[in-house]
């Protein structure tokens, strides 16, 4: 993807913005090919989530599902999850239940009254969770369990023919020498703790181009993508760091 990118605009360099689960991508990359760590400039990553320590959300005990997963591994699920959305958009819509699915949310990713408009729960809840495949949720469970961060564990058989070891290899992220990196975090952020977020800076061999925290009580792991002080507390200050980058754009376009 970042190739096509690069090759259809005809530019040096891209900024990748992910946010949660999509951050892990980028990191493993760029931790195994020091040819993308000069194509992303920048990489910020909001609420990243590499070393699951002090993991505080109720989405942990989804770790008891791993053995029913791998019995099916593949893309297969929440296949389907357009029409499970839209069930739950519609139940959670009814003033009943609607604080059952508030207590929910906010038990998984954050969801304080204070931090976000209610009045837009259904639209939330209609497009997130979007769905992901077995191997996914799998390796996720996976780091949550061992608190090693590696590549997928297919078993010893398989570790062995592709790994050469029994045991899949860890993502060396002290390999990462781009300077070109911001990390968006949230003091109260259930997923993506500060505990962790410590332990992936001490590992890496350079300085962070921005180290930001929101210090709120009411922000936590969805904020960066719904809350409605996102634009002042997250994309002006995004939006700062691009700045930066204007000239190395306007260069590389002429």
């Amino acid at each position: 993807m970042i190739d096509y990118i690069l090759a259809t605009t005809t530019s040096d360099t891209l900024t990748y913005i992910g946010h949660s689960q999509s951050n892990i991508l980028m990191l493993a990359l760029m931790s195994e090919n020091d040819h993308y760590q000069q194509l992303v400039k920048p990489f910020i990553a909001l609420s990243p989530t590499w070393h699951l320590t002090h993991v505080r959300s109720n989405l942990v005990f989804f770790n008891l599902f791993e053995p029913y997963l791998k019995l099916s591994p593949g893309p297969l699920v929440f296949h389907d999850m357009k029409t499970v959305r839209s069930v739950l958009s519609t139940l959670c819509s009814n003033r009943m239940i609607r604080w059952i699915c508030y207590q929910i949310y906010d038990m998984s990713v954050g969801y304080q009254p204070s931090d976000i408009r209610l009045d837009r729960f259904p639209v939330h809840i209609y497009n997130i969770p979007s769905g992901a495949s077995n191997d996914n949720a799998i390796h996720h469970m996976q780091t949550w369990r061992t608190g090693r961060v590696s590549h997928y564990d297919h078993g010893l058989e398989k570790n062995l023919l592709l790994y050469n070891q029994s045991e899949p290899p860890l993502y060396n992220v002290s390999r990462i020498n781009s300077a070109h990196m911001a990390f968006f975090q949230a003091s109260h952020d259930r997923i993506s703790s500060i505990e962790g977020n410590i332990q992936l800076k001490q590992q890496l061999s350079t300085p962070l181009l921005e180290d930001y925290v929101i210090n709120r009580t009411d922000f936590d792991h969805m904020s960066f993508v719904w809350s409605k002080h996102a634009g002042i507390l997250v994309n002006e200050k995004i939006l700062q760091l691009l700045s930066l980058y204007e000239n190395d754009n306007q260069t590389s376009e002429k």
